[in-house]
């Protein structure tokens, strides 16, 4: 998981700069199997920043990808982040048919780039 959300604040990759709020994701995502592995600087826009963390590190890192996110950040659509995004209800949270889209949307990706 790459962190674009206000979260990415919260976690350094040293545990020992992490705050205490960043501990916390940690240990939940830990819980449920997921691994921070990274997070997206700070830029002109959330579409902007996935995008360029995308384009500096996709070769190397993954196959496919899918952003989930409860809003629909202004330029996504400008970005290509669209056809990739998931969205998710911000007092619901993830539910199983939103991982079933983003599985869907991983799937695709790299079924396409084949």
């Amino acid at each position: 998981m790459v962190l674009c959300s206000s979260w990415r604040d919260e976690w350094e990759r040293d545990p020992e700069e992490t705050s205490e709020t960043g501990k916390y994701l940690v240990r939940k995502l830990k819980r449920c199997g997921i691994h921070i592995s990274g997070k997206t600087g700070h830029g002109d826009g959330r579409g902007a920043e996935i995008r360029e963390w995308i384009d500096r590190n996709a070769k190397d890192l993954m196959e496919g990808w899918c952003v989930l996110d409860d809003e629909v950040a202004p330029d996504y659509d400008d970005n290509g982040i669209l056809p990739h995004l998931v969205k998710t209800c911000a007092l619901s949270g993830l539910t199983i048919s939103d991982a079933e889209k983003a599985v869907e949307i991983i799937r695709n990706v790299v079924k396409n780039e084949k």
